[in-house]
């Protein structure tokens, strides 16, 4: 992980802490890539790599506020690994109004932890699967969904550091 990313490394100590060592209580969801939890954790806030050259770590604004904590499964095929390093390098240049802003990250030991803004209207999924939301939509609502969900895309692949990107398992928000 490259050095100009170090505002963003989190203690595990204080991601353990925050969560009750991954209590299920924290809990609020799971995928194939891993589990995700929501706290109250110190981070700094939201800052990129331009706006930190030339600050000390000291420096920097810290916030406290609720985050999710997405704990990345060790995969044999290191595929999770791979993309933890991808999301990373893009996500720390991203600001974007669709795109939960990622705050930090963690890879002490064996973990790989992303956090990210927490993000109140909860999942495109854990919305979308559930049928009496889908069906209380009315098309305007849905065509609003589609469309920030394609400026965010759009965003994604053609304006992170002027080169076109594509990432898989981006947290949206709508």
């Amino acid at each position: 992980m490259g050095k100009s990313l170090d505002h963003l490394r989190l203690r595990l100590n204080d991601i353990e802490f925050a969560t009750g060592n991954f209590s299920e209580t924290y809990c609020i969801g799971s995928g194939g890539y891993g589990m995700v939890y929501k706290v109250e954790l110190d981070h700094f806030d939201g800052i990129n790599v331009s706006e930190i050259e030339g600050k000390s770590k000291g420096e920097l604004r810290k916030k406290y506020s609720s985050v999710a904590i997405k704990r990345l499964y060790r995969r044999l095929d290191r595929q999770g690994e791979q993309g933890f390093v991808a999301e990373i390098g893009t996500l720390s240049n991203c600001k974007h109004p669709n795109i939960a802003p990622l705050l930090g990250f963690c890879d002490e030991g064996r973990e790989l932890i992303l956090v990210y803004e927490y993000v109140a209207n909860g999942s495109l999924d854990n919305y979308l699967g559930n049928m009496d939301n889908v069906t209380n939509l009315v098309w305007a609502q849905r065509l609003q969904i589609c469309l920030d969900i394609a400026h965010g895309l759009n965003y994604l692949h053609t304006h992170i550091n002027g080169k076109p990107t594509l990432l898989e398992n981006m947290v949206f928000v709508m």
